[in-house]
């Protein structure tokens, strides 16, 4: 299990945060699901099965968060599953992990009847189970804070059909859909929806490609950030990809004297200093304009590629070329540029 997984693990197994999760999400900010009311349970459903050489095999697979909800008359599991990258085959894995915990289900009621003697009837020893016996719904959910999710959604959309095929929908009547539950973290519209650190943390990866918005953000809401202890923190910075700047912050204080300020300060500081930078650059770049100027009309289309070169290194080397060029051409040349 990797770092990302564990520090995600270690925040969703919060039931808490869980609650809130499933409640952003499932119901939309209706308060449903209570902390107390959640149990956590075996997270590693299996099956035995006899293989081909006759050897009996145990086929099994490790959720990373599944916990059973009291709802009062009824009761439904809900899994979580965190993913930093894409898997193509997600929806065929969510299948399996469910249709595990299906069986794990019916094994148990088949097991407790069977202590009982109360598998008299044919049908009922056959199945292992009565006509009465119920199975409790499981929900999977995943949890997906990487870039753009380009995989299948769906059992249907990795079949190899045609879309537009007359024949897809005669086979639909027979062959059962198997829809993937997919959050993208970067992507949630509404984080209001949300009471825990998850509303802070899906605000900030909604910045995440755009470091002045997150710089900002940060300054903001430097109050609220603070509330976050070690393990909710640790899992932002992760999902954000600030693992370097957390593992370098640990190893400086030692993960008991960790300061939710120092590494929140730090991306405030980053911010200014980006800030200055952009500057610098900016400088410059109208440094280059202002010489060019001094040599004759220099063209819009120009103007706005000079302008947007964010590299220092190369507007310093322009501004030694401009510097050095009798004509605006000559610039060109040197530069290299075909405008």
């Amino acid at each position: 299990m990797g770092k990302a997984d564990v520090a995600m693990n270690q925040m969703m197994r919060r039931k808490e945060i869980f609650a809130d999760f499933v409640n952003g999400i499932v119901y939309h900010g209706k308060q449903v699901l209570k902390p107390e009311g959640l149990e956590c349970i075996s997270g590693q459903p299996g099956i035995l099965y006899e293989a081909a050489s006759g050897k009996v095999r145990a086929l099994e697979r490790r959720r990373d968060i599944q916990m059973k909800a009291d709802m009062g008359m009824y009761s439904v599991i809900f899994a979580e599953e965190n993913q930093s990258r894409v898997h193509y085959a997600m929806p065929v894995r969510n299948m399996l992990y469910d249709a595990l915990e299906y069986v794990r289900q019916v094994q148990e009621m088949e097991k407790s009847h069977r202590k009982r003697g109360e598998l008299r009837k044919g049908e009922e020893f056959l199945s292992g189970i009565t006509k009465e016996d119920r199975l409790t719904p499981v929900i999977t959910i995943v949890f997906y804070f990487g870039g753009e999710w380009d995989g299948s959604r769906s059992l249907y959309e990795m079949m190899g059909w045609n879309e537009e095929g007359a024949w897809r929908k005669e086979l639909e009547t027979y062959l059962p859909n198997y829809k993937m539950n997919l959050v993208d973290a970067g992507n949630v519209e509404n984080t209001n929806v949300f009471t825990s650190c998850l509303q802070q943390i899906f605000d900030m990866l909604k910045c995440r490609k755009d470091k002045k918005k997150l710089y900002q953000y940060v300054r903001e809401n430097r109050k609220e950030l603070m509330q976050m202890d070690h393990v909710e923190l640790t899992a932002a910075m992760v999902m954000m990809g600030e693992q370097k700047r957390l593992m370098r912050i640990l190893e400086e204080k030692g993960e008991e004297e960790f300061e939710m300020c120092l590494a929140i300060d730090e991306l405030i500081e980053d911010g200014k200093a980006e800030g200055r930078e952009e500057g610098r650059v900016e400088g410059r770049a109208e440094a280059v304009l202002d010489l060019l100027g001094a040599l004759g009309t220099v063209a819009e289309e120009l103007q706005k590629f000079i302008l947007s070169q964010n590299e220092t290194k190369v507007l310093q080397s322009w501004l030694y070329m401009a510097a050095k060029s009798e004509s605006i051409d000559e610039f060109k040349q040197k530069a290299n540029l075909n405008i």
